[in-house]
């Protein structure tokens, strides 16, 4: 499955762009998808990879109602539950610190912070801006360009995931963009 999610610190808020496109092999796609979890308005999280490991973390997260993304702890706390709950349901390895059935990653926005959890589920903390999925090479190379020029906005977000789009036969779709 193809995904490129962008995400930037634009003023106080994290914003978080993701292309529409699921994809299998090469013969199959769809461009009419939502990469965002449904959990509330809390904070926002978009999954790259993995559907089942997106509903898997939706439903864990949705369970609890002391979930939030304040400090990098949080977000490593999410990360830990996230890995036992997955070797609990035989969706993953985390003995190996790997998800052997498609890689995974998610990057979660709350209140300005940005934050990307990879898929040995190793957090980090975004300064700037970040890119995960398959298209993360080109939406780096399209954000970089912009950054550089001072274009700080969801316009910027949305050109990048445009560019990747046009490049990376797994990426389509239009930009979906949400901010917190």
């Amino acid at each position: 499955m193809g995904t490129i999610i962008i995400g930037a610190k634009i003023g106080n808020l994290a914003v978080i762009a993701c292309d529409r496109r699921i994809s299998h092999d090469d013969d199959f796609y769809q461009d009419d998808d939502d990469k965002f979890l449904d959990v509330g308005d809390g904070f926002i999280i978009a999954c790259s990879g993995n559907a089942r490991t997106a509903q898997i973390a939706e439903r864990m997260i949705n369970r609890r109602a002391d979930v939030h993304f304040d400090t990098k702890n949080d977000v490593i706390d999410f990360a830990e539950d996230l890995q036992v709950e997955l070797e609990r349901l035989g969706a993953g390895r985390p003995d190996s610190n790997a998800l052997p059935e498609c890689p995974s990653e998610f990057m979660i926005g709350q209140s300005g912070n940005l934050w990307t959890v990879d898929t040995d589920f190793f957090v980090s903390n975004v300064s700037d801006y970040s890119c995960i999925g398959c298209g993360h090479l080109i939406g780096y190379g399209a954000m970089g360009m912009a950054w550089r020029g001072k274009a700080r906005n969801k316009d910027t977000l949305e050109l990048a995931i445009r560019v990747v789009c046009a490049r990376n036969q797994f990426c389509g779709g239009e930009a979906n963009i949400r901010s917190h």
